[in-house]
């Protein structure tokens, strides 16, 4: 495959996934949680978030389209 596919495969999902922005809600979810636990949560939470990418056979194009969708709903 070509690499460029994968490049912009993994900046498509790192820009829809926005890791950085998960942060604080992931820290706010767990805050009276004991520490111990937060990885398992952080894991459970990946595992749901492929399955659902998966189930829904997400494709580029269909992460293009729903980017439209947002940003034109927000003009409205």
């Amino acid at each position: 495959m070509d690499l460029s596919l994968y490049i912009t495969a993994f900046v498509t999902l790192f820009v829809v996934i926005d890791p950085i922005g998960s942060i604080p809600v992931f820290l706010y979810a767990t805050a009276n949680v004991p520490r111990r636990l937060h990885r398992a949560y952080a894991r459970r939470a990946i595992l749901i978030a492929m399955l659902v990418l998966l189930g829904f056979h997400a494709t580029l194009v269909a992460f293009g389209v729903a980017g439209e969708m947002l940003y034109w709903s927000d003009l409205i």
